[in-house]
């Protein structure tokens, strides 16, 4: 099969990181390319240059309707496209007006802004009709859309969970804290974007409940709103004990290296990086939102939204209590395994067939 996977950026993410995850898996026994608004130069491109797969850039700005004649010139080339975020999904279905390949999108959050503008529900509802198939990363994700734009085409939509390289943090080296983060003491670990969808806040305001002072936290990432967490950090006086490591590539040893893993969102498609972390073999705190919960199960343990005191209590008990350390290591390990991307790539390749051929 002959592939193209469109998405907005490579910069680090959720979906890209999934996609990079996939691809492996895919040119085993297909040509893929994967096609970009603007490169970035992130870590996650590089990896896939590695791996001998063309990225193709457009080179126009991310809202730019440019983008549409771009991908039409794509489009003719490949038997299918995958797309994943907007607004790629936009510019390709109108791209694909009169050429008519088989399209099919993953949708990878519960929510969105554009979901609060009803104005926007006919608009969406024709976007996502334009796709063969819509691929949802979780059964929350999918109850969500369809709610959204009011599906009753029960075939249009489907689950496919999103998977790891479940030996990639299972055997990632781990480092003493010191070493690792230059910071002697008890690492608690957040890996997320800077945007709106991620609450950063609670896990920082928890940090003034925390009694152990030899507990601080470690921030992996980047993205719009990483100044506004150091401004909130330096309010708080807490810049000695918060780290902000920015976009990395070595997530595997960054988790192996810590203590505890939060993963505390506003909403929150599957939570790729709590899966990640519990493969890592640290125990892992999530809050109540869907797409955190449901996905980490009995494997993680759950606090309130936006309750920052149970928050640290539950670092505190982590840490306190070895055996209770030890149970939530093994049950994340053994939840983990369920996500295997192997596994999520021979669902996304069967579901290609289907769509090719029919």
């Amino acid at each position: 099969m002959k592939l193209l996977q469109i998405i907005p950026s490579l910069e680090i993410g959720g979906a890209q990181r999934l996609l990079s995850n996939l691809i492996p898996e895919f040119i085993k026994d297909n040509e893929v390319e994967i096609l970009v608004f603007q490169k970035t130069g992130s870590d996650i491109e590089k990896e896939i240059e590695k791996l001998g797969v063309k990225i193709n850039s457009l080179e126009v700005g991310l809202h730019s309707i440019k983008a549409i004649k771009g991908i039409r010139k794509y489009l003719k080339r490949f038997d299918l496209a995958h797309i994943h975020l907007f607004p790629a999904n936009y510019f390709t279905v109108i791209a694909n007006l009169g050429i008519n390949k088989p399209l099919l999108f993953t949708e990878h959050s519960t929510h969105n802004k554009r979901r609060n503008y009803k104005i926007l529900k006919l608009p969406e509802k024709i976007v996502y009709s334009g796709m063969k198939k819509v691929a949802c990363i979780s059964l929350e994700t999918e109850n969500n859309l369809r709610k959204w734009i009011s599906e009753t085409d029960r075939e249009h939509t489907l689950v496919i969970h999103n998977g790891i390289d479940l030996q990639k943090f299972e055997k990632a080296s781990s480092f003493k804290s010191e070493d690792f983060f230059g910071k002697k003491g008890k690492p608690v670990l957040m890996v997320s974007r800077f945007t709106h969808s991620k609450d950063h806040d609670t896990l920082i305001r928890a940090l003034r409940h925390v009694k152990d002072n030899n507990v601080f936290i470690v921030f992996a990432g980047d993205g719009s709103l990483l100044q506004e967490k150091k401004q909130l950090v330096k309010n708080l006086g807490l810049e000695e004990r918060v780290i902000f490591l920015g976009a990395r590539a070595d997530i595997p040893q960054i988790i192996k290296s810590s203590l505890i893993g939060v993963q505390s969102s506003h909403w929150e498609g599957f939570g790729l990086t709590a899966i990640e972390m519990m493969a890592g073999g640290i125990p892992v705190i999530v809050n109540d939102t869907d797409g955190l919960k449901q996905v980490t199960g009995d494997g993680a343990l759950v606090f309130k939204t936006g309750d920052e005191k149970q928050l640290a209590g539950l670092i505190e008990k982590l840490i306190e209590d070895a055996d209770l350390y030890k149970e939530m290591q093994l049950k994340g390990k053994k939840r983990s395994g369920l996500f295997s991307i192997k596994e999520t790539a021979r669902k996304y390749l069967d579901l290609y067939q289907k769509l090719i051929s029919g």
